[in-house]
């Protein structure tokens, strides 16, 4: 039922260049893909039920990101349906102690391995985005929404967001690398504490998912990618690229209108996820 909606969905969409994502049409096809993988993995007499979803998501994951992420949004939409409690679960899971405690004995060493286990993605990255510290993001003073603006030209003054991961860890790192391996980082941060929040989040960061692996604040970052993360998050899709500071987006397209709520009453169901085009049909 979703495969099928996903697919009139896009399809209804146009080819226009939506780089750096995929075009409506491109993601009707990734849809599609997905759809026939579904049905091999049915049709298989050898994988049970319980390993069905995990097996397409698996296949999925190794199609590329578009498709590992459409998969995913529609695997939620399933949850009512599997488990009538999993919304509760999920409200517990978006429940984050962010407090962290850091080992006192944890040596420079130690540390260091961790970095390489947890953050050597940051080497993978290209070299002026991974090296790039060009801007701070901080709170406007107008609405008090993140800006990034360059370190050159204003100073943070304590409304910086602590986005700037990447960096901190790259000077964490170059302070774990100049000192004796075995010295306790109770001892390194008294000294340097300008890298503590650097060390929590190495300690914290054993957390799926818990790290966009780029660096917002490199001159050459491209903002979109992040932005449609977030606005994802809250309901928005149909992403447009206009420039390279913003994005058009539909916010809940085919939610039901006051009208529709009385009209429909107690009949009315929860599946206006993935609509096709007002005026088209499905």
């Amino acid at each position: 039922h979703w495969l099928n909606k996903t697919i009139a969905h896009f399809e209804n969409g146009t080819d226009a260049d939506c780089t750096p994502f995929l075009n409506p049409l491109a993601v009707s096809e990734v849809a599609e893909r997905l759809g026939n993988e579904f049905e091999a993995l049915v049709a298989r007499p050898d994988i049970s039920t319980s390993e069905l979803f995990d097996a397409w998501y698996r296949s999925a994951e190794a199609d590329g990101v578009e498709t590992a992420e459409l998969c995913v949004s529609l695997l939620l939409e399933l949850g009512p349906t599997l488990d009538s409690d999993l919304d509760d679960e999920l409200d517990q899971l978006l429940v984050v102690d962010e407090s962290v405690e850091i080992d006192p004995s944890l040596t420079a060493r130690e540390a260091l391995d961790l970095m390489d286990a947890r953050f050597g993605w940051i080497d993978e990255l290209d070299q002026l985005i991974a090296a790039g510290d060009e801007y701070w993001w901080v709170m406007s003073d107008s609405n008090e929404e993140p800006r990034r603006v360059s370190r050159a030209s204003l100073e943070a003054d304590h409304r910086d967001v602590s986005i700037d991961i990447v960096p901190r860890m790259l000077a964490l790192r170059s302070e774990l690398e100049v000192v004796d391996s075995e010295t306790p980082m109770h001892d390194v941060l008294a000294g340097k504490p300008e890298h503590t929040l650097a060390a929590k989040r190495l300690i914290e960061s054993d957390r799926p998912f818990g790290e966009p692996r780029d660096n917002p604040c490199a001159g050459q970052y491209l903002p979109l990618q992040m932005q449609r993360f977030q606005l994802a998050m809250y309901g928005m899709d149909n992403f447009k690229p206009k420039s390279t500071d913003w994005l058009r987006v539909t916010l809940y397209q085919g939610a039901p209108r006051h009208a529709d709520l009385n009209e429909l009453g107690t009949t009315l169901r929860d599946d206006w996820v993935l609509p096709v085009r007002p005026g088209s049909h499905s």
